[in-house]
């Protein structure tokens, strides 16, 4: 293990806690290793000085008699002897004999400095003559030894101490790598190895388990990671949990959103599209990829008419309607209530749009708006018919009669003229050359044309008593085409001839029960009309076309008239079965046609009958009638 950590000094890479550690140890321990041997050297040096200073105490006390004595009788050899004995012993390097006055009398041994050396001073008495002094003894003692020692000391306790305080760290290196770093190690790599996805496993040493009723730390660290691991796996199952039921709101919701018949749409503060539901694809054939991030009416142009009330939502922050927008999908005119929502998400500005079509209910209110006043004016043309039969019959009677009173076919006319004195045919002559016989002729003309408006009334006004029967309304449809083909009005301009007729039958559709006169005269009708508004067309470049659709939706049989012609206004087109309501000039229709075709479809025959089209885009009437299923409406079941 040391080995490893000391074999080369990259090794600091791979174990630099146990590095830090070693280096923390031989810090700690080097800083006590010093202070430790500095007091220890300082009680040795005290100790020394203590030992020197008891050696001069004891020649003060065992020598200087017998020196004072050697001096009082003149002894320099025993003086010399004695000076000797004194510097032989250990640490005295200098001994001096002083006079009274201070000056050197003997010396012996080698002076040092004042620093380097502890001195004392003896009183030379010799007590015997009680003479109170003879000299002074000055001792030196020199500190080289003590130095000495003290060097020898250091070196040997910063060895030892070196070497133990090595082996110390040495040994704790190899306790921390065997017991906490190693772990580490493995603990690190579990957490680096940690995937959501694998998380079977849990984090082991390889290390006998503590004893006793309190784990260790690595113990502590084991048990924490291993809960984490479990507080993960609960965490993540929590959280797969939840994102599974997020997910399934949200599917939930987007089936809502999409299951919707209304056209959604969630857009920014600059218009650009950012939600676009089925129903919007569905309506202009664009996928949510293709229309996220475009503006909006890049898909619904008829929405810049209406860019204030985006804009108004989004700033008072309260919703806005735009009701009955007209607009064409697929070729059909279609109605839109949208209403614009304004929106505040994450602190970011927008509106949701949404667009319900109401097209069947806006037929269906012009139809019932269509259906009162067909009621309240059938009974206006009744009784108008009724009242205006009577004078003309009156007129037609008179003009009858004064044709009958100039023939000269009658006796009595020829037998009344010559009792007046004149001849019959004189009168005749007169008549013709004043053009009263043509104004009688007009008069006669005029007054069947009035009667078969009335007629035409009265039939408008109640039901007729024709009985229905079965058809196939393709070979109808063709009867009727075939007779309007010999219709031509060179007055009004217009020749089946030369107008394009084309047939969208759809195959195989079921027969209907009908009135086959009053649905030919419907057809017929709406052919004359037809052709009528195509010679008013200015743009002479397209050729007149008619197209004539057959084909079933569910329980009705749909037969569409459409031309190219000029086309109506919306107002106009609301107009268009009222009754004496007509876009031709005075004296080219009467406003009737299309009303005693619409009473024809919807109480005759229980249908509907309704107009689309756009000024200079031609119109298209759409009659709808029921197809009977078990009992016909004469009340004979049929199979």
């Amino acid at each position: 293990m040391l080995s490893e950590i000391f074999s080369h000094p990259l090794r600091y890479r791979e174990h630099p806690l146990a590095y830090r550690l070693l280096f923390y140890i031989l810090l700690f321990s080097s800083f006590f290793t010093i202070l430790d041997t500095a007091f220890q050297l300082y009680l040795d040096y005290r100790n020394d000085v203590g030992i020197i200073e008891e050696r001069l105490e004891e020649i003060g006390a065992s020598h200087v008699p017998g020196l004072s004595n050697s001096l009082w009788h003149y002894d320099d050899q025993l003086t010399e002897a004695q000076l000797n004995g004194i510097l032989r012993l250990p640490d005295i390097q200098y001994l001096e004999i002083r006079t009274e006055q201070g000056e050197p009398l003997t010396t012996i041994g080698k002076a040092h400095k004042k620093n380097d050396v502890i001195s004392h001073q003896f009183p030379l008495v010799y007590k015997k003559k009680n003479i109170p002094r003879i000299g002074t003894l000055y001792v030196a003692a020199t500190l080289e030894g003590v130095y000495q020692r003290l060097h020898g000391k250091i070196l040997v306790i910063l060895g030892t101490q070196a070497v133990k305080t090595f082996l110390v760290s040495a040994f704790i290196i190899f306790i921390f790598q065997y017991l906490i770093a190693r772990h580490l190690k493995t603990v690190a790599r579990y957490s680096q190895q940690i995937d959501f996805n694998h998380l079977d496993h849990s984090l082991t040493l390889n290390r006998p388990h503590s004893h006793g009723s309190y784990p260790d730390e690595l113990d502590q660290v084991v048990n924490a990671v291993n809960k984490m691991r479990v507080n993960l796996i609960r965490d993540i199952a929590a959280r797969k949990h939840a994102e599974n039921e997020l997910r399934q709101v949200k599917n939930y919701l987007n089936n809502i959103i999409n299951s919707m018949p209304s056209v959604l749409v969630g857009t920014d503060q600059e218009k650009c599209v950012m939600y676009w539901n089925f129903e919007a694809e569905k309506i202009t054939g664009i996928s949510a990829k293709e229309a996220r991030g475009q503006r909006m009416e890049n898909f619904f142009p008829q929405l810049k008419e209406h860019i204030e009330k985006i804009n108004s939502a989004m700033i008072s922050k309260t919703p806005q309607k735009a009701a009955k927008v007209m607009t064409r999908l697929n070729g059909d005119t279609h109605y839109f209530d949208i209403m614009f929502y304004p929106l505040i998400a994450n602190g970011v500005k927008g509106v949701i749009l949404r667009m319900d079509d109401v097209t069947e209910r806006v037929r269906l209110e012009e139809m019932l708006v269509q259906s009162e006043k067909m009621m309240s004016v059938g009974g206006l043309a009744a009784g108008m018919a009724h009242e205006i039969n009577n004078p003309l019959g009156g007129i037609l009677q008179s003009a009858q009669n004064i044709s009958r009173r100039i023939s000269s076919e009658l006796p009595k006319n020829m037998e009344v003229a010559r009792e007046c004195g004149t001849d019959l045919r004189t009168i005749q002559a007169y008549m013709e050359q004043r053009g009263i016989i043509k104004f009688l002729d007009g008069i006669r003309t005029s007054g069947k044309r009035a009667a078969n408006i009335i007629n035409d009334m009265l039939r408008f006004s109640r039901p007729g008593e024709s009985r229905l029967i079965q058809v196939r309304l393709a070979e109808l449809l063709d009867k009727t085409v075939s007779l309007a083909a010999h219709d031509y009005d060179l007055k009004k301009k217009y020749d089946f001839r030369h107008i394009r007729i084309v047939r969208e039958f759809e195959p195989d559709l079921p027969e209907i029960f009908c009135v086959p006169t009053e649905i030919e005269q419907v057809i017929l009708n709406l052919l004359r009309n037809a052709a009528q508004a195509m010679t008013d067309k200015k743009d002479n470049t397209t050729l007149p076309c008619i197209i004539l659709r057959l084909y079933q939706d569910g329980d009705m049989i749909c037969i569409e008239v459409e031309d190219n012609g000029p086309g109506m206004d919306e107002k106009n087109c609301k107009r268009a079965f009222e009754p004496f309501f007509t876009t031709k000039t005075v004296g080219i229709g009467t406003g009737l046609g299309l009303s005693v075709s619409y009473f024809i479809i919807n109480n005759n025959h229980k249908g509907t009958m309704t107009a689309e089209s756009l000024q200079g885009k031609g119109t298209k009437i759409i009659i709808r009638l029921p197809i009977y299923r078990g009992e016909n409406p004469n009340g004979n079941e049929y199979h």
